[in-house]
């Protein structure tokens, strides 16, 4: 046997056996998870993820007033550049010509 086919060979085995706990971990996590998923929905109380609810709505809410202002700032920024920049213009043109 060459070393190619030696390799070739230790190669499958090591996919097979990797493939296998995969296969094995997959199992074992759809098992717990069965058995804890109805524990955990009997401890979170409804109150307390419509409190959450809320919480996120607000906070969705106020970053979009942020966002919106920052908007609002960023566009009158921008257009005071160009005001700024002819009025240099304009002193620079007067002063050529006087």
């Amino acid at each position: 046997m060459s070393i190619s086919e030696v390799n070739k060979c230790w190669a499958e085995q090591t996919v097979e056996a990797a493939e296998a706990s995969l296969s094995e971990l997959q199992d074992a996590t759809s098992k717990v998870s069965a058995r804890l998923l109805p524990d955990l929905r009997q401890e979170i109380e409804p109150e307390l993820l419509s409190e959450v609810s809320i919480v996120l709505a607000a906070g969705n809410a106020n970053m979009a007033k942020v966002m919106a202002n920052q908007a609002t700032i960023t566009g009158q920024q921008k257009r005071k550049k160009p005001e700024k920049e002819s009025e240099g213009r304009r002193k620079r043109s007067t002063r050529s010509n006087a």
